[in-house]
């Protein structure tokens, strides 16, 4: 048997044994200085115990109120051939407006996540935002203009985008463009500048025409080109306008109606109700202005933005699409 040591207590060890609580590895909680001290000696180790970290919990960030302010984009189930390609050439020919407006997409209509995660029900795809105001706006600008889509994202994720942030307005676009129509300085697969030049909408431009038509060939097999053959020469510069977030990839800057990008979906945000505002100050007066491009140089659009009494009260929340694979 150990001896006892000054004090009268008994060694640690043994003090584990007696109370039944472990092996000779068992080391109480000092409750005392001098308990401290004492299992000090005995071990010849620090006796605090370090208490387990409990596992930090996610933070919940402002954008995250509910699931349905928020979408994913996920590969879409339906194939390609049941889209609205056949449309667009159709919308092409038939449309009754002179002005086309080109969108962009990502960056001025919508916000995607820059890397793409795996959903809980095992899809991969990417966390997404509305613009507040862009189903109003899309209304609006199809009801009074021509409208075509332009993005520099690919063809697959132009796809996706508009099957889900259109909520079936896409079928009544008159072209769809995306990666392959761009000017491309740099490697057609790298975050390189992809410049729109809208000469190649007014010379007939086709994906025919594109260095990079066979990337993805899944677009081929529908037959869809880009363009409707009968409405080549049908659009001119002076009533085309780009509506988009990037000047560094805009070739023609008097068509270029520049919108701020839409990066914090916590924050209010109007653009959209004021670029509709805009425009349709040119709907209700055509025939003063002429063109397009001639109300856009008259009445400058930074000069209208900053003198709109446009509020952003209530445009925090983004709008949403419930369930994008239903679409």
């Amino acid at each position: 048997m150990l001896p006892a040591l000054a004090g009268g207590s008994a060694p640690a060890d043994n003090v584990g044994l007696a109370n039944g609580k472990g092996s000779r590895n068992y080391m109480p909680k000092p409750s005392s200085p001098d308990n401290a001290r004492m299992d000090t000696a005995s071990t010849g180790k620090n006796a605090s115990v370090k208490k387990k970290k409990k596992p930090k919990k996610a933070k919940k960030r402002k954008g995250d109120r509910s699931p349905a302010d928020v979408w994913l984009l996920t590969p879409l189930k339906h194939n390609w051939t049941d889209r609205h390609w056949h449309d667009f050439a159709q919308n092409e020919r038939a449309t009754p407006f002179k002005e086309l407006l080109v969108l962009d997409l990502n960056g001025t209509l919508l916000k995607r996540a820059p890397v793409s995660k795996t959903r809980a029900d095992g899809q991969r795809g990417r966390r997404g935002y509305l613009r507040p105001y862009l189903h109003e706006f899309l209304r609006f600008a199809l009801d009074n203009f021509a409208v075509m889509v332009w993005s520099s994202a690919q063809a697959p994720s132009v796809h996706d985008m508009l099957a889900v942030a259109f909520a079936g307005m896409d079928k009544e676009l008159v072209r769809v463009w995306d990666r392959r129509f761009c000017e491309i300085d740099g490697g057609y697969f790298k975050k390189s500048l992809a410049m729109k030049d809208l000469r190649k909408i007014t010379d007939g431009y086709t994906l025919q025409d594109s260095p990079f038509r066979r990337i993805i060939n899944k677009f081929d097999n529908v037959g869809y080109t880009g363009i409707d053959a009968a409405s080549k020469g049908k659009w001119s510069l002076d009533n085309i306008v780009l509506i988009d977030d990037s000047e560094e990839k805009v070739l023609q800057p008097d068509c270029h109606l520049f919108i701020s990008t839409y990066e914090d979906h916590n924050k209010p945000d109007s653009e959209l109700k004021k670029v509709t505002e805009y425009l349709k100050a040119y709907a209700e007066n055509r025939t003063k202005y002429g063109c397009l491009v001639a109300y856009m140089q008259q009445c400058q659009w930074s000069e209208f933005k900053a003198n709109s009494n446009v509020s952003s009260h209530n445009s925090l929340r983004s709008d949403v699409v419930e369930d994008p694979d239903k679409i």
